[in-house]
């Protein structure tokens, strides 16, 4: 029988139990969060498709840790390589009590948090193969497309 141990996990990518304070697990913990999040904004029924599409990319992103060949398609490759970094004054937003927004907003700071684990893993020898480039970018660039889209100033 399989000895269970408390703080550690079990990572498919590299066949090896770690702890979770390891930065995979803080990666998957803030992917997971992101994804919570971004359920969030669509319950709110407000301009679904477009947030359903952010879903869409960050689940095509994730699944490209485990296999390399998944890629997000050219259309949505293309239009995240206009994404800028931009800061927008959140004050009122948050002060309109708009969930959506701040279900948004809560998204794109996970994203960022998992670029900044994602990060940390490439620098581990045994992540250096797994995490790409590829990912690293365009889960910034999503980020962004969520934290504009939270501000309702997305450009097309």
């Amino acid at each position: 029988m399989d000895e269970i141990n408390p703080g550690f996990g079990y990572c498919e990518l590299i066949d090896k139990s770690l702890p979770f304070d390891h930065p995979f697990f803080l990666f998957t913990f803030e992917m997971r969060q992101a994804m919570a999040d971004l359920a969030q904004a669509v319950s709110t029924g407000i301009s679904s498709q477009q947030v359903r599409e952010i879903v869409e990319m960050l689940d095509t992103l994730w699944e490209g840790l485990k296999d390399p060949d998944v890629r997000l398609p050219d259309a949505q490759r293309k239009s995240l390589n206009h994404e800028k970094e931009v800061w927008l004054d959140v004050k009122e937003k948050v002060m309109e009590g708009n969930t959506r927004a701040s279900s948004l907003l809560s998204a794109s700071t996970h994203m960022m948090r998992a670029v900044m684990y994602l990060k940390r893993l490439r620098e581990d020898e045994e992540f250096r193969d797994v995490v790409s480039d590829y990912t690293v970018r365009y889960l910034h660039q999503l980020s962004l497309r969520t934290y504009r889209e939270a501000m309702g100033h997305v450009l097309l």
